[in-house]
């Protein structure tokens, strides 16, 4: 991935309208350009995409079971600690 697009101010507030997913409607709006002016999205990005989809089933799946029997207090420091080890291996990989 070569980098992301943000998009603050008015747009961003247009995203958190009651009762509307303007992350999809930006999202889908930002897919042409990703696939046809970077390429971004080529064939073989969609086969490792394919691939991985069981994976990330298993992901949400999971998460949504930890997620429930977690207590906030508990939940609150098990994404503190993921945030630092991420950081830290993000530090050592330099």
């Amino acid at each position: 991935m070569r980098g992301s697009v943000s998009l603050p101010g008015p747009i961003s507030s247009f995203t958190l309208a009651p009762g509307f997913n303007g992350f999809l409607v930006i999202n889908l709006f930002k897919l042409p350009f990703q696939a046809f002016y970077w390429k971004n999205i080529t064939g073989p990005t969609l086969l490792t995409d394919l691939v991985l989809l069981p994976a990330l089933a298993l992901g949400f799946f999971t998460g949504i079971k930890l997620v429930n029997n977690l207590r906030d207090s508990s939940y609150r420091k098990v994404v503190i600690v993921l945030t630092l080890v991420g950081s830290v291996l993000m530090l050592l990989k330099r």
